[in-house]
Order: C-alpha cells, then sequence, then structure tokens
C-alpha cells in the first residue's frame, strides 16, 4: 500500500489553528498540549475575551489565541474557570458570523466543558502563579476529612477512587464524597481520588497514572465508585491501563506490585454504547447546567451553532470512537462454551475475577436503561460464577469470588444518594465491609 508522504512545502499550521480544528470536529487527540506549561493568569484570559467581544470585527487569529488559553486554564480548575469564562464563550458563538471558524470553536468549548473536558489530577505542587486571579479561590480538590464512621478509612473501608459524570466537575463530586465519607485532608497521602471524566487524551492518560501510583502507594485495597457512562468510559481506561502495568511488572519483577480492585459501586451506569442520540440529550443537559451556574440563557444563533458542530459529519463518529474502550468490558459469550445448552459467558480480560459488584439504579433514570443495567447485571454476574467454577472453586484457587448485587434506589440518574441516602449508603457499606 501506498502512503504518500507529507508534503515538505506546506506551511506548518499553527497550535491555534490545529485547537480550532480538532475542537469542532471533536478530535480531542489533535489539540496542542494543554499541560506542558503554566497557564496564563485567568484574568489576563477573561480580558482578553472582554476585549474581542467590544471589538467590532475581532481578528479571527486573536480569538482563537484566546480559546485556545481558555482551555489551557479550564482544564487545570474548572470549578473556578467555568463560571467566569462560560459568559464570554456563549457572547462570542452567538456575535461571530456564521461563517467565522472562531465562532465555532467557541461553541466547540461550551460543548466540550458540558460533557468531556474533565480536569487534570495534580501530581505534584502546582506551578507557582498558575491561575492567579481575583476571583475567591475555588475550593481544594479533598474535602476536609469527616468526623469518623464506618465508612471513613480511619477504618477497613479501602481507598476510593471516585470516576465522575459527563459535566461533573471536582466540586460536584465532592458533594457526593462529603455525604460517603471520601475524602482525607489536603495533601494526605492515602487520601481518596475524585477523577472528573474526561474526553481529552492529555488530561487522562495523566490522571490514570497518578490514580494507579496513589494506588500503588496506598496500604489499603482499593475500589471504585463510578457515576454513569462517563464512568463506565473512565473504568474501561482504568482497567486496561491497569492491566498494562501489571504485566510489565510481571515481566519485569516476576509479579506484578499494582493490587486489582477490591470492590466497584455503580451508579447509573452501564447505559448505551451506540445510542448518540442519548449523547446529544445528555450533553444538553450539562450545558444547561453550565449556563445557569454562568447566569445566561442560550441564544437562537448559539444553540444552532452548538446544534450545528454535533451533527456535523466528523463529529458523532468522534464520540463513537471515543467509546471504543467501552466496549471492552461487554460480556460475551465464551467461545465454544456452553453449559447445559446454554451460553457460557466470559469475564473481560480486564475485569478482575475477585472483584465485588454493586449496582445502584432508578428505574426513573432517563439516560440509562434500568433494563440495559438488570442485563449488564445478570451477565456480570453469570459470568463471575462461571469464572470461579473453571477455577475449581475460589478457595481451591487461593482467592476470592466475586459477587455481584443490585439495589433500587430513588431519584433518576446520578442523584439516588440524595433522594434515598440511607438505602444508597448502607448498600455501599455492606459492599466495602465485603472487602475487609
Amino acid at each position: 500500500m501506498f502512503f504518500e508522504d507529507e508534503d515538505p512545502v506546506a506551511p506548518r499550521r499553527s497550535d491555534d489553528d490545529r485547537f480550532a480544528s480538532a475542537i469542532c470536529r471533536r478530535a480531542l487527540g489533535e489539540l496542542p498540549a494543554l499541560l506542558d506549561a503554566a497557564a496564563p493568569p485567568l484574568d489576563t484570559v477573561i480580558q482578553s475575551l472582554e476585549s474581542l467581544l467590544k471589538a467590532q470585527r475581532p481578528r479571527e487569529a486573536l480569538v482563537l489565541r484566546a480559546l485556545r488559553r481558555t482551555l489551557e486554564c479550564a482544564v487545570r480548575d474548572n470549578d473556578a474557570v467555568l463560571p467566569r469564562v462560560c459568559g464570554p464563550l456563549h457572547r462570542l458563538a452567538t456575535s461571530l458570523p456564521a461563517d467565522s471558524q472562531a465562532g465555532d470553536a467557541a461553541a466547540g468549548l461550551l460543548l466540550l466543558f458540558a460533557h468531556g473536558l474533565g480536569e487534570a489530577l495534580e501530581s505534584g505542587p502546582s506551578p507557582p502563579g498558575a491561575l492567579d486571579s481575583a476571583a475567591p479561590a475555588a475550593p481544594a480538590t479533598a474535602v476536609p476529612a469527616p468526623a469518623p464512621t464506618p465508612t471513613t478509612h480511619a477504618t477497613a473501608r479501602p481507598l476510593v477512587v471516585m470516576l465522575g459524570f459527563a459535566g461533573g466537575t471536582p466540586a460536584d463530586l465532592r458533594k457526593y464524597g462529603a455525604k460517603l465519607g471520601y475524602g482525607g485532608a489536603e495533601g494526605e497521602a492515602d487520601a481518596d481520588i475524585f477523577m472528573c471524566a474526561s474526553e481529552v487524551p492529555e488530561v487522562f492518560e495523566r490522571n490514570l497514572g497518578v490514580v494507579l501510583a496513589a494506588v500503588r502507594a496506598s496500604a489499603r485495597p482499593w475500589a471504585v465508585h463510578l457515576f454513569s457512562k462517563a464512568g463506565f468510559l473512565s473504568l474501561a481506561r482504568l482497567l486496561k491501563r491497569l492491566d498494562i502495568s501489571r504485566l510489565q511488572e510481571e515481566r519485569a519483577e516476576g509479579v506484578p506490585s499494582t493490587p486489582l480492585p477490591s470492590a466497584i459501586v455503580w451508579d447509573s451506569s452501564p447505559g448505551s454504547l451506540s445510542n448518540y442520540d442519548e449523547f446529544i440529550a445528555g450533553t444538553w443537559a450539562s450545558a444547561e447546567v453550565l449556563a445557569r451556574r454562568a447566569q445566561f440563557t442560550y441564544s437562537a444563533e448559539a444553540r444552532a451553532r452548538m446544534d450545528a458542530l454535533l451533527r456535523a459529519p466528523a463529529y458523532a463518529p468522534a464520540v463513537r470512537d471515543s467509546y471504543a474502550p467501552m466496549h471492552g468490558l461487554v460480556i460475551q459469550p465464551c467461545v465454544g462454551g456452553t453449559c447445559g445448552g446454554g451460553i457460557v459467558l466470559t469475564l473481560p480480560a480486564t475485569m478482575p475475577e475477585g472483584c465485588h459488584h454493586l449496582f445502584l439504579y432508578s428505574e426513573r433514570d432517563p439516560v440509562c436503561s434500568p433494563d440495559e443495567i438488570r442485563a449488564y447485571v445478570s451477565a456480570l454476574s453469570a459470568a463471575s460464577g462461571a469464572a470461579a467454577a473453571a477455577r475449581g472453586s475460589a478457595a481451591d484457587a487461593g482467592g476470592v469470588a466475586g459477587t455481584c448485587r443490585s439495589v433500587k434506589v430513588g431519584g433518576t440518574h446520578c442523584d439516588g444518594l440524595f433522594w434515598t441516602g440511607d438505602v444508597y449508603i448502607a448498600a455501599v457499606r455492606k459492599l466495602f465491609a465485603s472487602c475487609s
């Protein structure tokens, strides 16, 4: 097969052009580096956006540069940045001409902020002067240590890695963590981890590395608490990265040193892996939350621009491609396997055999169908049982058989903790007790 070399004479595209193209096509793996250098001060970025809005005909190149700087800030501190920049982004998406790439990029950023931005976890101290702003400081990433309860890590509870829902910020995850007793003092070596859902490869790859480093350093077993389909996608990526790390450790050291998770809590998850209309509905629901927090209402022009991107030929395939890791956790029939005439299901290669699972779901969930959740629970339970049987027995194999349990909660989607907290918390505590 013939591959044509790149034209050496063709001008190299600027980082700003690459940024705009990636945002408008949701080709997030093509974004220029966002974390290599310190972000510009947030106030400087806000001033640039406001100056461009005042100009009668702002230069496209200047708008694109300001938008790229906005993303560099937002990916470092969702809660401090998004409420201040979403209003100006909306005004740019509204006021710039219909054929303006910068206007499309502003609309694309609003879509990304609503579904897929995430926030980079710190693996070390923040660069000095990063995100200097006159605005009030954002809340710390970790909540203060709660009073001792049966779920605090002062007892035998596992280290918890929380995987957030689409559009969720650290402040959103802290609300859940505080109610569940997750957290730990800021800077504490063994504190629980709140990882926001991200579709930006540079961000989620960095975060996966931070999570696994914390897991290796912890003296406790660890568990995952995930939300919605975005949490399911983060889990798929995490388990794949974990599998690769353990294989590398085994080759280098004889035995893997990174432990497998002992339990997984599934809140309103998983959902459809192919329904693009579900993605659009979820994105717009999150976008409306962004607008309420930034105190604006979407104009007809901005809505049209955002809908045009969502329906663009390149956008939907990019979303579907990003879902690919989730297919690695689909329960499949064992090749050639039958049991009494029935099909034998097999655990996905990266799903730990001895893991305990808890599914919390609502019958009124409009996003992740309760029927789909129940079907996954049934398949996972059968596959876990088949895996234990294939080993003879958990005891004979020197391990523990995984369990699968589902509990109905109130509310709709990812809000059962706040509607029926007693039922929710009791189920989580029971799960963690099985890990001790």
